[in-house]
């Protein structure tokens, strides 16, 4: 129901505004195209929500297909910096990543792989001041890879390290207002790993910031 009665009606206005803004339609004032620009966001904003959903609806009910397979991690993570890399760009942060000469092998889905690591970089670069770096490293086993996103943002209170996992949980309440937050986001990532066999969490680092982990077993 919600897929067909909420999503498919949202899909097809969001393909309306974007003609409207693309001019497909016809020239319109600038004052009518900011007020475009905005639906067109909130609109968007909205069909992300529902997807989020309906992914961690499936995920909890075992619906959700999970295609392991050995993926060289160097590439996932080419793949995951390629699609952040402009968001970071608007927020002054730099995200630097190992050089490693050698083809590690990580056993997981790619695509859902990507997704996780997509999620914990735009959270850490939404909470980072400008000019910081973020760091996107692994630790790799015989029996496990560890991957980490290390920040120096604001870090997360003591005693919520496993809170933050649960559905609809903001570390500070304006920030479904102010940063765009759905809270939705690391209850699908930690619904992912799980779907892995894996494990995620998160520890506050020393000087500042936090340091968010998954860890995949090789079978």
């Amino acid at each position: 129901m919600v897929s067909h009665d909420l999503r498919t009606p949202l899909m097809s206005m969001q393909t309306s505004l974007e003609l409207l803004q693309e001019g497909v339609l016809g020239a319109l004032p600038d004052k009518a195209r900011n007020e475009i620009s905005v639906a067109q966001y909130s609109t968007t904003r909205l069909i992300q929500l529902i997807n989020d959903l309906l992914d961690i609806d499936k995920l909890e009910a075992g619906q959700f297909h999970i295609e392991r397979r050995n993926s060289d991690i160097g590439w996932v993570f080419e793949r995951c910096i390629t699609t952040v890399r402009a968001f970071a760009q608007r927020h002054g942060v730099t995200i630097e990543v190992p050089e490693d000469e050698e083809d590690v092998q990580i056993y997981a889905d790619p695509d859902r792989l990507a997704q996780v690591i997509v999620n914990l970089l735009s959270n850490a670069i939404k909470y980072s001041k400008p000019g910081s770096t973020i760091t996107l490293t692994y630790e790799d086993s015989a029996r496990a890879t560890l991957v980490k996103i290390i920040d120096s943002g604001r870090g997360i209170p003591e005693g919520f390290e496993k809170r933050i996992f649960e559905r609809f949980q903001q570390v500070d309440p304006k920030d479904a207002r102010e940063r765009k937050g759905s809270g939705l986001g690391l209850a699908i990532c930690k619904a992912l790993v799980e779907a892995h066999g894996g494990e995620i969490g998160v520890q506050r680092n020393l000087s500042s910031g936090c340091t968010f982990w998954f860890r995949l077993p090789k079978s």
